[in-house]
């Protein structure tokens, strides 16, 4: 919000509520989705990873319910947090392959 002070006064006290990391009780079962789909993706030997198959998505929307009109939300958030942990392992595999190297140098 610092970037954005019109966005800041405009939402006044919600600030706090929007930068709180917790996810919203209504995201319940994206989390639950991620968590049973997590696994449902390519892992590479040097530790990358890719985001979810998105048959192995369709396949859960469609056991859970999910089809139809909330479909697309479902994609939509459960990609954008899949997004989110690629690449933070995507981080991580380089910041190992980085200390492997300085050790192997050392």
């Amino acid at each position: 919000m610092d970037e954005e002070p019109d966005a800041a006064e405009a939402l006044g006290d919600q600030i706090e509520e929007i930068e709180d990391d917790e996810m919203p009780p209504w995201a319940g079962y994206l989390f639950d989705a991620w968590n049973a789909l997590t696994n449902d993706r390519h892992r590479g030997d040097m530790g990358g990873c890719s985001g979810i198959y998105y048959q192995s998505i369709s396949a859960y929307a469609r056991d859970h319910g999910l089809m139809g009109d909330i479909f697309p939300d479902f994609y939509l958030f459960l990609r954008a947090m899949d997004d989110e942990y690629v690449a933070y392992a995507a981080k991580q595999a380089k910041a190992a392959a980085e200390k492997a190297k300085r050790e192997r140098s050392a």
